[in-house]
């Protein structure tokens, strides 16, 4: 997404389905209707938050400190659960900034250690250069008619830049074509979502 540096900005870029870039007019809804108007560190979140990972993807994941337990070490199994696989854990939400976390071993052989939260936590406070450098390449948005609309409806006081970030990690908007006056075709923008369940029911246990 991209916006107009024009001197008078009232539209912002986005590629159509063939990704062939549009104008979209921008108006007083947009930021609503593009969910700008609480932009959340999620599904990634790169500092200032708390971490607890207890599995990995095996998906190209070289990486043995990411790997799950085997029969009695850790760092055997790409992709597995980072949990004794004698032990069942239970997580509770109990607020927005507030969990339970529950372990339950089985069969522990007598005089044995057992290790519960072996995975651990963790809280970012800086990212990497790496993001750093991601943000850097965001469109040159600030000084814009549209990002001053957005960065006066945000919450929380994040830093706008990476607010977007946040934003375009969940999101990206699309030129939807629409029927005008004439047969003329303008455009109008559609928010997609980049994630979804294949099995909502299934991954929320419900």
């Amino acid at each position: 997404m991209a916006v107009s540096m024009s001197k008078k900005i009232d539209y912002v870029l986005a590629p159509d389905a063939q990704g062939q870039t549009q104008e979209i007019p921008y108006t007083a809804t947009s930021i609503g209707d593009w969910k700008l108007n609480d932009v959340i560190m999620a599904p990634f979140c790169a500092h200032d938050c708390f971490h607890m990972h207890w599995r990995w993807s095996d998906n190209a994941n070289n990486d043995g400190s990411t790997w799950g337990w085997g029969p009695a070490n850790p760092y055997k199994a790409k992709g597995g659960a980072m949990v004794p696989q004698n032990q069942d854990v239970f997580i509770q939400l109990l607020g927005e900034a507030e969990f339970l976390y529950l372990a339950r071993a089985h069969d522990v052989p007598t005089d044995a250690w057992q290790p519960f939260c072996h995975h651990g936590a963790g809280y970012a406070v800086h990212a990497t250069d790496t993001l750093d450098d991601a943000k850097s390449r965001l469109p040159p948005v600030l000084a814009t008619k549209f990002c001053a609309s957005v960065k006066d409806r945000l919450t929380g006081g994040m830093n706008f830049t990476w607010s977007l970030l946040y934003w375009s990690l969940r999101y990206r908007l699309r030129a939807v074509p629409k029927a005008g006056p004439g047969g003329k075709t303008s455009w109008e923008g559609q928010v997609e979502e980049r994630f979804s369940f294949t099995d909502e029911p299934g991954a929320l246990g419900v």
